[in-house]
């Protein structure tokens, strides 16, 4: 039976800029077996973005570069 990881754990923000965020996070509680990587879904352009971060530590530090300012139509 296939069963999902739980959800990483201490999902933190360090540091934000106009066009970057840096993210960090712990492995899941219950990984269901071997991690070999993880995806950051995002919003882009009015669609939704996958980035894969194929990294296995136990606490991945990850920078999503080249955002778009966010814009507020009137």
């Amino acid at each position: 039976m296939f069963s999902v990881p739980s959800k990483p754990l201490n999902v933190t923000v360090l540091h934000v800029t106009h066009s970057s965020i840096e993210l960090s996070w712990n492995e899941p509680e219950r990984p269901n077996g071997q991690i070999t990587g993880y995806r950051l879904y995002y919003m882009h352009a009015n669609y939704t973005d996958v980035r894969t971060i194929r990294q296995t530590d136990p606490h991945i530090e990850f920078v999503l570069k080249d955002l778009s300012k966010f814009k507020q139509k009137k």
